[in-house]
């Protein structure tokens, strides 16, 4: 039998032999050579047998390993395996609504700081002059967005990014409150009034945004007047169906999302006519400094109105935006 027979080795960890130990190609010959380091291994039926007088090699090289071939139906079912899709019900495309609230936010306060940081920085001159000639410290929310280059096509890039999930924040929100109950027989008007608010609001956003001042001033006026006006009646009508159906008593993140909504549409009408004041004040006896304040104010109007629609995060904290195969008996 030689010195391959013998029991097998209790301790051995494999059944079947799936590798085999090969020597390098630069040991062939010398004290190193393969017949004085090899670690022989010899499959048997289905054991693998180790011989007990092989000495222990005494050479620093490693055996490189040789895979077998994988079996042809272990193979197919690994790849078939692969190709199924991550999600059995047919969802293609998961997101959760706090990341689109993020995409939707982010844009307009990164654009809108960038365009008054860089009007301060490289055009201050231009975009804090008055028609009067009085000394002014802050450009206008006008004069920063699109009177230079290149606030304009910044402001113009990030609004357009972020509007897409401004209109579908609407349809949310208008699905939303239809899906809550109300005493008030005028309820569904209501949230349909609001919903068209909303749609208004971004509208006119976008049509004073690639209209300047500087361009056209009678259209960029009126559309900043219908902004103003959708914005504050959307702000209004929203506490106002919030009141209507109780949700600020539902849950402590309703009640957050409530108060916030409540204390962030004061602060933006207290600032928006404040600031009207001002701008009044400016034309009439054109002082130094009130232009300042103006700017101050419009500052107010607008950050106040993003942190009204962050207010979403907590309404839609749970949810999820799905693009998912329809039910066999709903396709048509």
């Amino acid at each position: 039998m030689g010195p391959w027979s013998g029991s097998a080795s209790p301790w051995w960890p494999w059944s079947q032999s799936a590798v085999r130990l090969l020597p390098s190609s630069s040991a062939s010959s010398g004290r190193c050579s393969s017949t004085s380091r090899r670690l022989r291994l010899h499959t048997v039926g289905s054991q693998l047998w180790k011989s007990p007088h092989f000495p222990r090699p005494r050479c620093p090289s490693r055996p490189r390993v040789v895979p077998l071939t994988l079996p042809r139906h272990r193979f197919l079912q690994m790849l078939s395996a692969a190709c199924q899709p991550l999600d059995p019900d047919g969802t293609v495309f998961r997101l959760r609504f706090t990341a689109m609230l993020w995409w939707a936010i982010t844009f307009p306060v990164f654009g809108f700081f960038f365009c008054i940081v860089w009007s301060l920085v490289f055009h201050f001159e231009y975009t804090v002059a008055t028609d009067c000639g009085v000394p002014n410290y802050l450009p206008s929310v006008s004069s920063a967005i699109g009177g230079e280059v290149p606030q304009r096509y910044v402001w113009r890039f990030c609004i357009g990014l972020h509007s897409a999930p401004r209109f579908l924040v609407a349809f949310a929100y208008w699905n939303h409150y239809l899906s809550c109950t109300s005493p008030c027989p005028s309820y569904q008007l209501l949230c349909r009034l609001n919903f068209s608010l909303n749609v208004i609001e971004n509208l006119a956003l976008l049509v004073l945004t690639y209209v300047s001042s500087s361009e056209d001033f009678t259209i960029h006026e009126n559309a900043f007047i219908v902004f103003i006006a959708a914005s504050l009646s959307h702000m209004l009508l929203t506490c106002v169906i919030w009141r209507l159906t109780k949700k600020h008593t539902v849950s402590q993140e309703d009640h957050k999302s409530y108060n916030w909504k409540q204390r962030l549409f004061i602060i933006n009408f207290i600032s928006f006519f404040t600031a009207l004041a001002v701008y009044f004040r400016h034309n009439m006896y054109c002082e130094a400094g009130v232009y300042t304040i103006f700017a101050i104010l419009e500052y107010t109007v607008v950050l106040t109105n993003m942190a009204f629609h962050m207010t979403a995060w907590w309404d839609f904290g749970n949810k999820e935006l799905l693009i998912t195969s329809q039910p066999e008996e709903k396709r048509f």
